[in-house]
């Protein structure tokens, strides 16, 4: 749970301490973290001193995800918090669109290795790493087919398999083609799931909440088009379990 970086290399300037603050601007900042994680470029004006560190038009660039927050707080009681950075160290941000790779998820949520779903995302995020709230964060799959917002909280990374969520998705459009793609990555390289065939080309409208543990949520949803609507109360069942197939069960009704 510790934050461990290694093979550091920093370019900054206007360095200044004042106040028990240092401040300055990181030009350039490259490290690897002891998981493996490495990032090729982080920029950005920063502020430490006083529990804070304060970064703006912060860049952080890996080899899969480019993530830009016009803004990033981390409030700690002391440096020892970051011994158990995921549970001590509080984050807030506020994410520019960006662009995020699942890749680069895998290394603080191990059981997510095999998703190779690309997003573009923005919003607002508030909390330690294991507990978490998100707002207004707006998302876009690379690969066409879905797109909306959700704003919600997440509690029990980085074991992903005992994390709860609970969260509302607003103005999502998707299409068969998308979902089917969305829902393939989430196999994780388990088969493929192809429901292109159904309305193909037509619209869906998604309004729903969904709560519960990673591996048994509970969803219900709305969804309109122009060919119908249909409200929909079901559980997802092994969506990120590494060894049993995703499970969906409950009902459906049409319109």
């Amino acid at each position: 749970n510790d934050l461990d970086v290694s093979n550091i290399n920093l370019n900054a300037r206007r360095l200044r301490f004042k106040g028990g603050i240092m401040s300055g601007e990181v030009e350039s900042l490259d490290f690897m973290e002891k998981s493996g994680y490495s990032v090729e470029k982080m920029s950005g004006t920063a502020k430490v001193g006083r529990g804070r560190t304060i970064v703006e038009d912060l860049l952080i660039d890996d080899p899969w995800s480019e993530v830009h927050l016009p803004l990033f707080m981390m409030s700690y009681e002391n440096i020892l918090a970051f011994q158990d950075f995921i549970a001590l160290v509080k984050l807030d941000g506020n994410i520019a669109e960006s662009s995020l790779d699942f890749k680069t998820l895998t290394y603080f949520a191990p059981e997510l290795k095999g998703n190779e779903l690309k997003i573009k995302i923005s919003g607002n995020m508030s909390g330690c790493i294991d507990d978490f709230t998100f707002s207004d964060i707006r998302i876009n799959s690379e690969a066409g087919g879905f797109k909306g917002m959700t704003s919600g909280l997440m509690r029990g990374l980085p074991d992903i398999g005992n994390t709860y969520l609970d969260a509302r998705l607003d103005d999502f459009r998707l299409t068969t083609r998308g979902l089917g793609k969305f829902i393939t990555e989430w196999m994780m390289g388990k088969g493929v799931l192809d429901i292109s065939k159904f309305a193909d080309g037509s619209v869906f409208y998604l309004t729903a909440r969904g709560s519960g543990m990673m591996n048994a949520l509970d969803i219900d949803a709305k969804i309109t088009s122009a060919i119908g609507d249909a409200d929909a109360d079901v559980r997802l069942s092994n969506l990120v379990s590494p060894s049993r197939p995703i499970g969906i069960s409950g009902t459906v009704q049409t319109e």
